[in-house]
């Protein structure tokens, strides 16, 4: 399917965004499992990905025998994975949380914005395609044969939430989870490999001017975030009926417990939707109770906020 629309120059946004997202960390402190205080300082993490390296952040303590759930953290358009980290703040939680976090990095399209290619539908102006199905795979791979990694986790935000359903649709098997934030799966359906069902947490707010939570033909080509999750659930082999999971806080942008989870029945992996009433595409009012249900869900726990 070719695209039609323009698309948008969200990476205009990416400076406002750095400033936005450093004043936050700067502002809130860390919740209490996530202060590593009497821990020495970090040295430079590991790297992985050849001609196109990825940082891999470990445990300071780490023991080489000890086996570690991995997150892969895929950026927006037009920002990098450094500016997404203080969004999700997984880098803070290596430590207490033990896990294996990696950063890879998009290309930069023609028009000087960093991206991943997940598709005609998001994003970017691009030249010569680039194979990042390839490329994630091959960092996933390199990660297994370098460290001891239990479960492999893609977190990915809007063209990084575009390119995780790209990745569960086309190489299922190096995932077990993936989280979604104001992504989409393509508006044509895709024919998808068959491989062991891929968890999923989808976080889409109503109020998304530019990944729409309904359906939209711009200024991001989506089926919307319900139909989204819907056709990933019956990859994955669901009953197609879904339960209310309950009520959350999940931007402080809204007042109140804005968000409403759902979870779909039958299912091997959890595959459930969370609607926030109100929430913007940016999310830069990401709650604590957002951000430790996240990594909660990425480690292998329920796919719920509490």
């Amino acid at each position: 399917m070719e695209a039609s629309f323009a698309m948008p120059r969200i990476c205009t946004r990416a400076l406002p965004l750095v400033a936005a997202l450093a004043m936050q960390a700067c502002e809130s402190d860390p919740p209490d499992d996530a202060q590593d205080t009497d821990l020495p300082a970090r040295t430079f993490p590991e790297v992985i990905g050849g001609a196109r390296p990825a940082p891999v952040v470990h445990p300071i303590l780490y023991d080489p025998n000890e086996t570690m759930p991995a997150v892969i953290l895929l950026h927006g358009y037009g920002v990098t994975a450094g500016v997404e980290d203080l969004l999700f703040g997984f880098s803070r939680r290596v430590d207490t949380n033990k896990l294996l976090l990696v950063l890879p990095e998009g290309t930069v399209d023609e028009g000087g914005s960093q991206f991943w290619n997940a598709g005609v539908d998001c994003c970017g102006d691009q030249g010569p395609p680039v194979d990042d199905v390839a490329y994630i795979g091959g960092l996933i791979d390199e990660l297994r044969a370098t460290w001891r990694v239990g479960s492999v986790t893609v977190v990915g935000h809007s063209n990084g939430g575009y390119m995780a359903y790209r990745l569960a649709c086309e190489v299922p098997d190096k995932l077990d989870r993936m989280v979604v934030l104001a992504g989409a799966d393509p508006v044509a359906p895709p024919t998808c490999v068959a491989g062991h069902p891929v968890g999923l947490m989808h976080v889409h707010g109503t109020a998304d001017e530019d990944v729409p939570y309904e359906a939209a033909a711009e200024p991001h080509a989506t089926p919307g975030a319900a139909e989204s999750v819907r056709r990933h659930a019956e990859r994955s082999g669901c009953d197609g009926t879904a339960k209310v999971l309950g009520t959350a806080d999940l931007t402080a942008s809204v007042a109140g417990a804005e968000s409403t989870g759902i979870a779909y029945d039958g299912c091997t992996q959890p595959v459930t939707l969370w609607t926030a009433e109100g929430g913007d595409h940016l999310f830069l009012g990401a709650t604590d109770t957002f951000r430790g249900g996240v990594m909660a869900f990425a480690l292998g726990g329920p796919a719920t906020f509490e």
